[in-house]
């Protein structure tokens, strides 16, 4: 990808992470998937905890929108929420590719 985040049809390229943000109820995670096609979001999960049910959720979610019709790249940072058994499980079932 060589820091080419762009893509030229939607559900070819996505990017995830965790953002932690301070909210007066207390601290929040947010794990987006955006399409690098049009910056929209394919689906988001929010968690009073940055665990592997967060990141998982959100893969659930991608799966359900997207489907194995398209199988996406998934840009993620090198944390071991993207490096879990039940993460690479999921994406190898649904022929995803891990890109970090």
């Amino acid at each position: 990808m060589q820091r080419n985040f762009r893509s030229e049809k939607p559900d070819e390229l996505l990017l995830s992470d965790i953002s932690g943000f301070a909210i007066p109820a207390g601290k929040v995670y947010l794990s987006p998937a955006v399409d690098c096609f049009d910056g929209m979001l394919v689906t988001w999960r929010i968690s009073e905890h940055p665990n592997a049910d967060l990141v998982n959720g959100m893969l659930d979610d991608v799966i359900a929108n997207i489907g194995t019709k398209f199988k996406p790249i998934l840009h993620t940072e090198r944390g071991c929420h993207y490096r879990w058994p039940d993460w690479t499980e999921k994406m190898e079932i649904n022929g995803y590719t891990r890109f970090m």
